[in-house]
């Protein structure tokens, strides 16, 4: 089987929500493979960021089923917590249509015809098997046992990013409500959303990065995490991974159509994991 190429970019970067001192990039290239379907990853070094948001109003999630009132509140954003993570490699760019086809055989998107355009329309079961795959091509020990759907993160392959891990990559360093502003004034240089996506995907990396040279972060299209989805832990934690079981998985970042407050780093909300939508592609990490 061919070997798929897989660029590894280092980076300096500091990461921190509780000061505002400047990031240092991209330092080093390490092994460039040219070829289509190369992957490029940004290492992010071991840090602690404030994860969530208190932006939303609280939202009515259960009604009581005997009186059918709401019965209990909820904002997924909530509550802001400190998180730290271990080092981790992840995607610079959303998973392209090309590269998923280079090791799957098929690509399930809805919009094609257009070079280098996110893969999407791809449930979170396909997205997980993408990284096995990826793992074997690649001569590394995958993480997903695919009857159980679990993730062994002792492994060292490809896998979803946790929550925590998007959202510690999406702010680098930052703790602002999106990407590089306190609101969404400048949200349209660095994504695609309804206001200027005319309804449907672009290229990865068309527009500008984040502060850690990401792509489409927030925008272009929904981003699977391997997290099942409920309402957060308050307490302090190292590495979370989420709950032990549930009956959604999380997606993050917003898509071409979504609005300006659904293209934030703390944006977070769960879908069936057998579904495929055409808002929703992902990235891969690996530790």
């Amino acid at each position: 089987m061919r070997k798929l190429p897989v660029i590894c970019v280092l980076t300096g970067l500091l990461c921190s929500c509780s000061d505002n001192s400047p990031n240092v990039f991209v330092v080093d290239i390490v092994d460039p493979l040219e070829g289509a379907a190369a992957i490029e990853m940004v290492q992010f070094p071991a840090g602690a960021f404030l994860m969530g948001s208190d932006l939303r109003s609280a939202w009515v999630i259960e009604i009581d089923p005997v009186t059918l009132r709401p019965d209990t509140t909820f904002n997924f954003e909530r509550p802001v917590h400190a998180v730290t993570i271990d080092a981790f490699k992840i995607g610079k760019t959303e998973i392209s249509q090309e590269q998923f086809k280079s090791v799957t055989g098929y690509n399930p998107s809805r919009f094609w015809g257009f070079y280098n355009l996110p893969v999407e329309n791809v449930s979170w079961q396909e997205a997980v098997t993408f990284c096995n795959k990826l793992s074997d091509i690649t001569g590394l020990e995958p993480c997903y046992d695919l009857e159980s759907w679990e993730c062994d993160f002792t492994k060292e392959g490809f896998r979803l990013p946790t929550e925590a891990e998007w959202e510690y990559a999406c702010r680098a360093g930052s703790d602002l409500e999106w990407i590089a502003s306190p609101d969404s004034s400048g949200l349209w240089l660095t994504s695609w959303y309804i206001t200027d996506s005319t309804f449907i995907t672009h290229s990865v990396a068309s527009k500008e990065p984040n502060p850690a040279g990401l792509y489409d972060m927030t925008g272009n299209v929904w981003e699977w995490c391997n997290d099942f989805f409920k309402i957060y832990n308050c307490n302090s934690q190292i590495n979370p991974a989420g709950p032990k079981l549930g009956f959604t998985r999380a997606r993050r970042g917003g898509s071409w159509a979504s609005s300006a407050i659904d293209c934030r780093p703390a944006t977070r909300i769960g879908s069936h994991p057998g579904w495929g939508m055409s808002t929703t592609g992902f990235r891969i990490v690996r530790r």
